[in-house]
This record gives structure tokens, sequence and C-alpha cells, in this order.
């Protein structure tokens, strides 16, 4: 049998590079950097993520004003 995990409405994907990270509102910026550095092998340290404009800073992807498009 294949997991498939249920469907979440609060999940979000959050594209770097090519690779997609499903992630919710509440997830930290720290843990998304995590999730890169153990996907992408770059120090979590040496990541730099934006919306737009804004670095994300620490705190919440919902803090730093990450939303789901539409």
């Amino acid at each position: 049998h294949r997991f498939e995990q249920p469907y979440c409405p609060n999940t979000m994907k959050i594209f770097v590079n090519s690779t997609a990270y499903e992630v919710d509102a509440a997830t930290s910026v720290e843990s998304l950097k995590l999730m890169i550095e153990n996907a992408e092998f770059i120090p979590a340290h040496q990541i730099c993520l934006l919306n737009g404009t804004e670095t994300l800073e620490d705190g919440s992807l919902e803090a730093n004003g990450v939303e789901e498009e539409d």
C-alpha cells in the first residue's frame, strides 16, 4: 500500500530552485531552511529566503507574510 498524506487545507508548496517543499503557515523559517539543507546540501546558515523583496527572518512563514496563492 502506498502512503498518501491526507489533504490539509493549511498546506502550501514552497518552490526553491526546482524542488517543491510542502509546508504549512505555522512552519518556521528555520525548519524550512533545514528541509532545504537536507535536500540541496546547502548549509542552512547560508540560505537566504525571500518573499517578494522581503527577507524571511525568524518566526513562522505566516508571521513573515507568506501565504498560499490561489
